[in-house]
C-alpha cells in the first residue's frame, strides 16, 4: 500500500482488535419491545409479552430463510455439476476440456487447446501440421476464432463441436474421434467444380434466409447442409434443397450425440425425421440417403447438385476464397 493511502495511526489506548473490527452480518430487525415496569399493570405486561413473542418469531423466520437459501444454493451447485458433466456427452471429452491449462473452465486459449490436443493424441495425423491445416480451419469456424494463440474458446462452442462431430477421445487407432470426423467431412464433401477449383455442399454457420440466398437462381435439386444450432445438443444439421425456381425446402437432419459418444466405433445416428435408417456420419448420409433417394417422394425431389460458392469452400479446398451470395 502506498504511504499516501495508509490510514493514520490512531492514538488511543483502547484500539479495537482486528477481530472486534470485523463486520458481522446485521441481526434481523425486530420490533422494539416495551420495557417491563416493575409493578406495572396487566395491560402493560400483556403488551410486553406480545412484543417478545413477535421478536422471537422474526428471529426464527430469519434463521429459517438463511437455512433455506443455503440448502437451495448447495442444491444449485450440485445441479450445475451434473449439467456440466451432461453437456460433454462422455467423461473423456470432459476430462480433455478440464485438463487444458487455464484460469477458468469457461474459456480456454487456442494455444493451450492445441498443445493439449497434441499431447493427448500424439499419433493423430490431423495434428502433424499446424500451418494451412484444413481441420483447424473448421474448428476455428465453429469456435468463431481466427487462429491467434490468444484466441479464447468458449465452453459452449466446444460442446457444440462435440455434438456435431463426436467426442475428444481416442478411436481404435489412437486418433481423436472428433478431428477424424471433421476430416471425413472435408474429404468426403468435396467435388471438382473446375480444373483448378473444388467445392463442398457444407455451408457451416448460416440461417435459413442466408441458405436461401446461396440457393437463389440455382436449379431444382441444388442443395446445401448447414449447422443447426437449435439441434446442436443432439448433433443435428439442417438441409436446404431447391424445389422450384421460387421455393426452397428446409429439413432437419437429426442425430443422437449422447448415444454416439459412448460407442466405439463412433456413430452419429443421422437420419431424416420419421425415417428409420441411421448413418454414421454426414458424408455417408449424403451419399447413401440424399443422393440415391428423393427427399420428398411425392415430388420426386432429389439432391442432385452441390450449391456453389459456399463460404467454407476456401477452408475445405485451399483454393481462392469463395464469393459471397448476393
Amino acid at each position: 500500500m502506498d504511504q499516501t493511502d495508509a490510514e493514520p495511526v490512531r492514538e488511543f489506548d483502547d484500539v479495537a482488535s482486528p477481530l472486534e473490527e470485523t463486520q458481522q452480518p446485521p441481526p434481523p430487525k425486530t420490533k422494539e419491545t416495551v420495557p417491563l415496569a416493575i409493578g406495572g399493570d396487566d395491560e402493560h405486561m400483556a403488551r410486553y409479552l406480545a412484543d417478545c413473542k413477535e421478536s422471537i418469531q422474526e428471529s426464527d423466520k430469519h434463521a429459517s430463510s438463511v437455512s433455506t437459501f443455503s440448502d437451495s444454493f448447495n442444491s444449485q451447485l450440485s445441479c450445475a455439476e451434473c449439467f456440466v458433466t451432461e453437456v460433454f456427452y462422455c467423461e473423456e471429452s470432459e476430462e480433455f476440456w478440464k485438463s487444458i491449462e487455464s484460469m477458468s473452465q469457461q474459456y480456454k486459449y487456442w494455444e493451450k487447446f492445441l498443445a493439449t490436443m497434441q499431447m493427448k493424441f500424439p499419433d493423430d495425423p490431423n495434428l502433424k501440421s499446424v500451418k494451412n491445416n484444413k481441420v483447424f480451419k473448421i474448428l476455428h469456424h465453429v469456435f468463431n476464432t481466427k487462429g491467434d494463440k490468444h484466441d479464447q474458446i468458449e465452453v459452449g462452442k466446444f460442446t457444440k463441436l462435440l455434438g456435431w462431430f463426436g467426442p475428444f477421445k481416442k478411436d481404435e487407432r489412437g486418433q481423436c474421434v472428433c478431428l477424424n470426423n471433421v476430416n471425413k467431412l472435408i474429404e468426403g464433401s468435396r467435388s471438382k467444380k473446375s480444373k483448378h477449383e473444388m467445392e463442398s455442399w457444407f455451408g457451416g454457420y448460416m440461417d435459413q434466409t442466408q441458405a436461401e440466398g446461396y440457393l437463389a437462381g440455382q436449379r431444382r435439386g441444388t442443395f446445401l447442409i448447414r449447422f443447426s444450432e437449435s439441434l446442436a445438443d443432439e448433433g443435428g444439421f439442417s438441409l436446404a434443397v431447391k424445389s422450384s425456381e421460387d421455393d426452397t425446402i428446409h429439413m432437419n437432419i437429426l442425430g443422437d450425440a449422447k448415444k454416439g459418444a459412448k460407442e466405439t466405433p463412433y456413430r452419429a445416428y443421422l437420419h431424416l425425421d420419421g425415417e428409420a435408417a441411421m448413418y454414421d456420419n454426414l458424408v455417408l448420409f449424403v451419399e447413401r440417403r440424399l443422393r440415391p433417394d428423393p427427399v420428398v417422394e411425392e415430388e420426386e425431389l432429389y439432391c442432385t447438385k452441390t450449391c456453389p460458392n459456399l463460404p467454407l469452400n476456401a477452408a475445405f479446398t485451399g483454393y481462392r476464397k469463395a464469393s459471397k451470395a448476393k
